[in-house]
């Protein structure tokens, strides 16, 4: 294999999660893609035309002749932000709140038809004995003559397996995670060759789509076993359409008239680069934001709208697949395909894939402090990513609220969401705090969340500790208010801390890290409901990984060192200088936790 073919697919490998995590979730995070991004795309798309046949480089480079004769109009710019707001509906509302609800009512239903005998009816103003009464704190309780007792919800079987239904939930979601990840991985790069970029948007989004509006056939609690594959295929379909959708931002930014017409030099090409990826990618953010409220302000409106609870769910559901399909007609009439070079025929397979990713885990392990972070990241990553799938699970089955209240508390972290972030930068530039520094706060700011619902082991009824409704949604504020900002800054620490010239398969690394992060939650809370049947003692968890790694973070990242150990720290000098002014101000015990052993 010659040294161009080993180029051109290394180059190639990392680039698709490239445009996923520089951008998705934070502007800030462009910076480090437009240091680098217009001169070595083109120089990796040079080189991966070269390791094909002529015939084929021929073709390839009359495309990107095509490509780069054809600016992005206002129009395909639309087209592009368009889709960030159909996709949200998907992942910031069906996935987060309705189909783990669909999943749960299924389940159950299907498990007290299996016991053989109906469960108690629910208790009302003339039935108040041996009849289930929903006791906030305590979730249902089997009403009785002396007082309540608990009522042990029955499992589903799943073959020779008996699933407690909340655990059949969160195990669907962890796999969906899971899949996604592997999907990603062996297919990912097909977005970077040839017309694959679009194609797999469509696919992606077509993925996604019809599994969500197949929901409304989900008539049968018999069929809670097709609502788990549904869920599992449809965020299949949404990580492949957003790598692809992410994959466009660096093609279409060295396509925009202000980077073509910019020079010569390569200072002025490298700045109108950095300003129309940052303002493309807040734009974009933006509606998806936007979208995300909207979207779940019209899944309220259905929640009040339909009585039955099984029939609300499955079109909600539904409505959501309806909003990504019909926004993204206008990404696919405006969205130009933007081919990219043919796929090397040679050692692109997928086993070469793979271990490219586990070259890439070694890599990174050579860089003490990106390792720690990388960990760190995965640790306090699965605490907030469980806080959320808490919100709403234990919201319904603790506290006893409906569907429409569970709205209300999604709507609520999104939309302070989007007041904190904007506070929190407020808050670095008047205190002049490095990155690092703010990741340790807003963990900080975190982790009183699961001591909250932990005293309620130590309360009465109705007392502190989440044992009522109003608790729910100032613990929802209070997670939102920090959740944006600590995910915003979680990206700029980690791009601090990225070897020069690497960007693009670090943050390969960043994806899979954040990914696994996402799983282990799901499983977590799986297990603990397996076992106990209560969710929560998962609370105790989640204060271990937020806590635990703040600390880490604080005590074995030097910010200076790990800038230097990147090759960064020229461009970084104000920051360090704050460091070393904040390693100053603490004792001598800290700094020596500080010192490189």
């Amino acid at each position: 294999m010659t040294t161009t073919d080993d180029q051109a697919r290394e180059s190639f490998a990392a680039e698709p999660w490239r445009g996923q995590n520089g951008h998705s979730q934070n502007g800030h995070s462009q910076n480090a893609h437009s240091q680098n991004g217009h001169s070595s795309h083109a120089a990796a798309a040079a080189a991966a035309v070269a390791a094909v046949a002529p015939e084929d480089a021929a073709a390839s480079a009359a495309l990107m002749a095509e490509k780069e004769q054809d600016p992005v109009s206002r129009r395909e710019w639309w087209g592009w932000y368009v889709y960030n707001a159909a996709g949200n509906a998907f992942s910031l509302v069906a996935m987060s709140i309705f189909i783990p609800l669909l999943l749960v009512y299924l389940a159950s239903a299907q498990a007290a038809a299996e016991a053989g005998a109906p469960p108690p009816p629910q208790c009302n103003a003339t039935l108040t004995t041996n009849c289930l009464q929903c006791v906030a704190g305590k979730g249902q309780q089997l009403m009785t003559s002396s007082g309540y007792t608990a009522y042990d919800t029955p499992n589903v079987q799943a073959g020779s397996l008996s699933i407690e239904p909340v655990a059949y939930t969160t195990v669907v979601i962890g796999l969906a995670v899971v899949v996604q990840i592997v999907g990603l991985v062996c297919f990912g790069a097909e977005a970077d060759f040839g017309l694959g970029r679009w194609r797999m948007l469509l696919v992606g989004t077509l993925m996604g789509v019809v599994p969500c509006m197949l929901c409304l056939a989900l008539t049968s609690p018999s069929l809670w076993w097709l609502a788990g594959i549904f869920a599992i295929v449809a965020n299949l379909g949404y990580g492949i359409s957003l790598v692809s959708y992410n994959s466009y931002l660096p093609v279409l930014v060295d396509s925009s008239p202000e980077v073509l017409s910019a020079g010569p030099d390569e200072a002025s090409i490298l700045a109108a680069r950095e300003k129309v990826e940052n303002q493309s990618s807040l734009t974009g953010l933006a509606m998806g934001c936007v979208a995300s409220v909207l979207s779940m302000l019209l899944t309220f409106a259905i929640t009040l709208l339909i009585p039955d609870d099984l029939l609300k769910l499955r079109v909600t559901v539904a409505v959501c697949g309806l909003w990504w399909l019909a926004l993204s007609a206008f990404t696919f009439a405006w969205l130009h395909p933007r081919p990219g070079p043919p796929m090397p025929k040679k050692g692109f397979s997928l086993l070469n894939r793979w271990s490219h990713l586990f070259r890439l885990f070694k890599e990174a392990s050579r860089y003490r402090y990106t390792f720690i972070f990388l960990i760190c990241l995965v640790a306090y990553g699965s605490g907030f990513t469980t806080m959320l799938q808490m919100a709403v699970l234990f919201g319904q089955n603790d506290l006893c609220l409906s569907v429409s209240s569970m709205a209300i508390v999604a709507l609520t972290v999104a939309m302070v969401a989007i007041a904190g972030m904007p506070l929190a930068l407020l808050f670095q530039r008047r205190t002049n705090a490095t990155n690092k520094t703010m990741v340790v706060i807003l963990l900080a700011c975190l982790v009183p969340l699961p001591v909250w619902g932990f005293i309620g082991y130590f309360t009465p009824d109705g007392g502190f500790g989440l044992k009522s409704a109003w608790e729910i949604y100032l613990c929802a504020a209070w997670l939102g208010f920090f959740l944006g900002a600590l995910t915003s800054y979680s990206r700029t620490l980690f791009i601090d801390f990225i070897p020069v010239g690497r960007e693009g398969a670090f943050f390969t690394l960043f994806f899979i890290c954040d990914r696994i992060s996402s799983c282990i939650g799901p499983f977590v809370i799986a297990a603990v409901t397996q076992v106990g049947g209560q969710l929560r003692p998962v609370f105790g968890y989640v204060f271990i990984v937020l806590l635990v790694p703040a600390l880490a973070v604080q005590i074995f990242i030097n910010y200076g060192k790990g800038v230097a150990e990147a090759g960064r720290a020229n461009k970084h000098q104000e920051q360090l200088q704050d460091e070393s002014l904040y390693d100053a101000n603490h004792s001598e015990g800290t700094q020596s936790a500080h010192a490189e052993p």
